[in-house]
């Protein structure tokens, strides 16, 4: 579970770029390396490095579409607009490795999901630069080894442009910039101290429901051959946040970065229009 739930952040920070249809493998399957740096939990002024296999799938089905390690229904798409089901995650944490939340509860991992309209607002002629607006709402959960607990809806619209380079192995290139909104169910997991965890240095505290901060990613990925290689940056920031206030946040803002490569091994014979 802790290796599929990392697979999901990675994959919800790099994903496919909208741009012209070519005529594609209706499957691929392959294996690679993930290599990640993130902090424990956004505030978290401690980060963790870790090195993990991930699968590579491809699956270009005219509704469902599998693209390397997440799952997306297509409800609606047409040229501007399209209405995708999508997975989201987060790591689980020990609290008695963090120093902030050493005598409390640890964190499990989350999964989210939920759905995401995506309007195209610009794209030029070659259809290799465009701009994006993705409105992702999702639902998230708490999993353990025995049990699937709700903890709240996050709502994280962004901009995203994105843009394809020139040469026979193109790289796509995406930045990608937007806020983050949550209920307060959502802020108490992560920020709240309760009454029977309160030490000298980490007194009460109860979070409300509203902005969570803004992030900023860039993303670049390209394919050589059978290679494919995907890397990330992502700079968060928590100033004017809700919880900033919560002992928990120690830091206001970070970076986390992030690097795949995968090996595709196998591929259809059988070849469907889809966007690269």
């Amino acid at each position: 579970m802790k290796k599929i739930t990392i697979v999901f952040i990675f994959i919800d920070i790099i994903f496919s770029t909208p741009c012209k249809a070519d005529q594609l493998p209706l499957w691929e399957l392959g294996f690679g390396l993930a290599g990640l740096y993130l902090p424990d939990y956004r505030g978290s002024d401690e980060s963790r490095g870790r090195l993990l296999p991930v699968p590579y799938i491809m699956y270009r089905g005219k509704i469902l579409k599998v693209e390397r390690d997440t799952i997306k229904g297509e409800l609606f798409e047409s040229d501007r607009l399209k209405l995708d089901i999508s997975l989201g995650g987060g790591v689980s944490v020990s609290s008695d490795k963090n120093q902030a939340r050493i005598g409390m509860p640890d964190l499990d991992f989350t999964a989210e999901l939920g759905p995401s309209l995506e309007i195209n607002l610009w794209e030029n002629s070659g259809g290799k630069q465009s701009l994006w607006l993705k409105l992702p709402v999702r639902t998230v959960f708490s999993v353990s080894s025995s049990e699937l607990d709700y903890r709240g809806l996050k709502f994280a619209p962004y901009l995203n442009f994105q843009w394809k380079t020139n040469g026979a192995q193109p790289w796509k290139i995406s930045l990608s910039a937007g806020p983050i909104f949550a209920n307060s169910e959502y802020h108490d997991y992560f920020y709240e101290v309760e009454p029977a965890y309160v030490i000298p240095q980490r007194p009460e505290f109860h979070p409300k429901g509203g902005y969570g901060g803004s992030r900023i990613t860039l993303t670049m990925q390209s394919r050589f051959n059978n290679l494919w290689i995907g890397a990330f940056a992502r700079y968060d920031t928590l100033s004017n946040a809700v919880f900033e206030e919560s002992p928990l946040v120690k830091s206001d803002d970070y970076m986390a970065v992030g690097l795949v490569i995968a090996w595709v091994a196998a591929s259809s014979k059988t070849l469907v229009e889809a966007k690269p």
